[in-house]
């Protein structure tokens, strides 16, 4: 029996079929990370189209974390206001909303935060060619925080589900990553106590 449409249960989440949206880059915001008029009829027509659930862009739970000068924004004041608007056209078409959070470390862009980009060591971006400094342990405890603060906005805003980025080559993969961490620290000894940290930190700040 093919079950692709048919309505499907998460927990408490219900879902009309089994279809989602990833996460997808469009660069649609301003430069300082606001939602466009682009954005909603995108996210709309999606809903519309028939998605369970949309998982929106990925946003950086730090400025420094960005990866491109349009990316949205959950580090302003009204950021939430602004990430409604998106989740109110997405429940409007039908589907429920997914918000990613995410710091890309050294994948970062500084052209995008005008910020110098970090990692769990020193390191080079393959992809940029540019060069992380390591990350100290007091910047550490602030990026778990922001997690945290980005998974409250995402609560606060109407979103449905929340996807923390941990692959794709940034910042929890890289603190994962024997090549990327080289730390005698408990961040180096401990590979997991990063992500783990941050699992922990957004669980305890929503109720998504």
């Amino acid at each position: 029996m093919n079950t692709l449409l048919n309505p499907w249960a998460l927990d408490s989440l219900l879902l009309r079929n089994r279809i989602w949206m990833a996460p997808l880059k469009t660069a649609f915001g301003t430069r300082e990370g606001r939602v466009t008029e682009r954005h909603l009829h995108f996210y709309w027509r999606v809903a519309r189209g028939g998605a369970a659930m949309v998982l929106i862009e990925p946003v950086a739970v730090q400025w420094e974390g960005r990866e491109h000068p349009k990316q949205l924004a959950v580090t302003l004041p009204e950021s939430a206001l602004e990430l409604a608007k998106i989740v109110h056209v997405i429940h409007e078409g039908g589907g429920k909303a997914g918000l990613n959070i995410n710091h890309a470390g050294r994948a970062a862009n500084p052209k995008a935060s005008g910020m110098e980009t970090v990692a769990p060591s020193s390191c080079a971006c393959p992809a940029k060619g540019t060069q992380a400094r390591e990350l100290k342990p007091e910047e550490i405890e602030e990026i778990v925080a922001a997690f945290g603060r980005a998974a409250a906005m995402a609560e606060a805003a109407g979103f449905d589900w929340l996807e923390i980025q941990a692959g794709h080559g940034y910042l929890l993969q890289q603190f994962l990553d024997p090549e990327t961490n080289r730390r005698k620290d408990a961040y180096g000894r401990d590979k997991l106590l990063f992500p783990r940290r941050v699992l922990e930190t957004v669980r305890a700040a929503c109720r998504l």
